[in-house]
């Protein structure tokens, strides 16, 4: 088997999102909330089954050529609006010029010194509220077991 770049411009990582209110502790509910993140894919037992209720635990896939999201707000059925902070468990080196995983701008083999083009660094600090209206969010996942 053999990898190109392109393999590794996606990949699974593990979310705690903390803040998440109960009514959406549920497949669709967290398929929802997950959404505002990436793709939803997975979530682990203890949460499906509310067993620890201090943070929901949820596997998403990211993008190497998006910024990541650690906060975000939800606006619930009530009008009420809740910041869900997100703590990924563990992100791999990412690439701001090639847009890939496994390694960073410094080690880059396609980085071109001369080039005085400013990389995008960084993570997206906050996200106003999710407006789920928009086609990205109209193409979410479920969660699939």
């Amino acid at each position: 088997m053999q990898f190109s770049k392109d393999d590794l411009s996606r990949i699974p990582v593990w979310v705690k999102l903390h803040n998440v209110p109960l009514d959406y502790w549920t497949n669709k509910g967290l398929s929802y909330v997950v959404s505002a993140l990436r793709v939803p894919l997975h979530a682990d037992i203890t949460t499906l089954i509310r067993k620890r209720l201090t943070y929901a635990r949820v596997c998403v896939e990211i993008d190497a050529s998006k910024l990541l999201v650690k906060e975000f707000d939800q606006q619930c059925p009530n009008g009420m609006v809740i910041t869900i902070l997100a703590e990924y468990e563990w992100l791999p080196s990412r690439c701001t010029s090639c847009n890939v995983f496994g390694h960073n701008l410094a080690t880059c083999l396609n980085n071109n010194n001369n080039n005085n083009k400013a990389p995008i660094i960084g993570e997206a600090k906050k996200k106003k509220c999710v407006d789920r209206t928009t086609s990205v969010y109209n193409l979410q996942n479920q969660f699939q077991w």
